[in-house]
């Protein structure tokens, strides 16, 4: 649990770090994840999901949510988790997980729809990177683990923003 906390962490921080950077927007940019825009207030879709936890340790009102169906998949991609994260109460950041050869599938159906990403070697892992004006999506494979971030630029902004003028 201490390690999945942990790996959040990481992954939350990194992505609103890297969300307010320049770049060139990709191909056929999603504004969202699975249907749901971002910003929607989850009071216009709670029946849908199941309320997991707060996540207090580095912001304010950050709620993390499961969806109700069973149905973990994405296009045709066997997913093992999802996670929708709720600032103030609006979807600003998804993150999705895979494993072995899926992970691979994720990365050439993220590909094919929005353009070769910008790929980053890790210590003990691999990063993929579409940057878009609205939408940042990183894939992050280590052992045959991926963990994939759908996130608002906008919100994540406006979030790390918070956390910054809060210090």
């Amino acid at each position: 649990m201490k390690k999945m906390q942990l790996m959040f962490s990481v992954l939350l921080t990194f992505i609103t770090l890297f969300s307010v950077s320049l770049c060139s927007a990709m191909e056929n940019e999603p504004d969202g994840i699975f249907g749901i825009s971002w910003g929607t207030d989850i009071k216009d879709i709670e029946s849908e999901f199941i309320f997991v936890r707060n996540y207090t340790t580095l912001y304010d009102d950050v709620k993390v949510y499961v969806k109700k169906s069973d149905d973990l998949k994405f296009e045709s991609i066997n997913l093992t988790k999802t996670q929708f994260v709720f600032w103030k109460d609006k979807l600003y950041l998804a993150f999705i997980s895979t494993e072995n050869e899926e992970t691979q599938s994720l990365i050439q159906t993220l590909t094919d729809k929005h353009g070769e990403p910008r790929f980053v070697q890790l210590n003990g892992g691999e990063l993929y990177a579409w940057q878009g004006i609205n939408t940042n999506i990183y894939v992050v494979e280590s052992r045959n683990i991926g963990t994939t971030s759908f996130s608002s630029i906008s919100l994540s902004a406006e979030l790390e923003q918070g956390k910054i003028s809060k210090q």
